[in-house]
């Protein structure tokens, strides 16, 4: 007979997914706004990003807006 699972005990202070903010991330040369993440809450500055922008056709950099 199988046992059934028991769920997965997380600490306290253990960082969850519902921790984190969804961002959007622009292309610099364009402007438009192709990929969405999230990221944690406490991190510092803007995330960053070389994407492939379909716009551009080429990687560029792509950074956090909101």
């Amino acid at each position: 007979m199988l046992s059934p699972e028991l769920p997965l005990r997380l600490p306290e202070n253990h960082p969850t997914m519902g921790d984190r903010i969804d961002v959007s991330l622009a292309c610099e040369v364009c402007g438009s706004r192709n990929y969405r993440t999230t990221r944690k809450p406490t991190q510092q500055g803007q995330l960053k990003m070389k994407k492939h922008c379909p716009k551009c056709k080429a990687h560029t950099m792509h950074t956090e807006t909101k």
